[in-house]
């Protein structure tokens, strides 16, 4: 369940879930791709991040 804040009420199903679901997609790709990808979601993180941090 998602929280007005945007935080989430995981349960330890939900997150062997993810887990598997995030695993399924990295089998298909090569490592040079599961780099790119983690690249371009930890820039996507911390520009959410930094406009959050402008809003204090």
């Amino acid at each position: 369940m998602r929280h007005p804040d945007g935080t989430y009420d995981l349960t330890i199903d939900d997150i062997h879930e993810i887990r598997e679901e995030t695993s399924k997609m990295f089998e298909k790709m090569s490592n040079e791709e599961i780099i790119a990808f983690l690249n371009e979601e930890s820039r996507k993180f911390n520009e959410r991040k930094e406009k959050s941090l402008q809003l204090v």
